[in-house]
């Protein structure tokens, strides 16, 4: 096989592999986005993880978000419920993120004022605390980035080649 012959198929692979990796990082940079988006919504005033309210023995807890409305009726709901204890860690135009107390073993009671209430879940799993996770994704999007922009130039520039020639032992570029 031709010295030309092997550059291109050298070349072809290292361009694919480049690509391939470009996408990678492309990817990783919008999952971190989402992410990010998702925590910055929602997360970065909580002290506590859903998985550490999990662990309590007496006490059980679910953080998520319920509608904010002029009358506030979601919120009301909650707070009229006896058994329930709510911590309002955020509000917005929208809606109310929330931290609710209940007995353990108490739940079935307390779905029907959840579902009224239009309470949705802060889907999170982790023992890190929220804001700590954004602060992480926030640096390895950066990261990536920067690694994105690398492979798009490397791949814009073709790989300088080096032989060497077996008869004369010389290394030629």
């Amino acid at each position: 096989m031709g010295s030309s012959v092997m550059s291109n198929v050298f070349y072809n692979t290292y361009k694919k592999t480049i690509g391939c990796l470009s996408k990678r990082l492309r990817d990783r940079i919008q999952q971190a986005q989402e992410e990010i988006a998702s925590l910055e919504k929602n997360g970065t005033a909580l002290t506590t993880t859903p998985d550490q309210l999990k662990r309590f023995r007496y006490v059980r807890g679910l953080i998520g978000t319920i509608p904010n409305s002029e009358q506030d009726q979601a919120r009301q709901a909650l707070l009229a419920h006896p058994d329930v204890e709510v911590d309002v860690v955020f509000s917005s135009e929208t809606e109310h993120g929330v931290v609710v107390l209940y007995k353990s073993g108490d739940l079935t009671d307390l779905q029907d004022t959840l579902t009224s209430s239009h309470f949705k879940e802060f889907d999170y799993q982790g023992e890190t605390l929220p804001k700590e996770r954004l602060e992480q994704l926030k640096r390895e999007r950066l990261k990536n980035k920067v690694l994105s922009k690398q492979l798009r130039w490397k791949r814009s520039v073709k790989p300088r080649k080096t032989l060497i020639n077996s008869s004369t032992n010389s290394i030629m570029s």
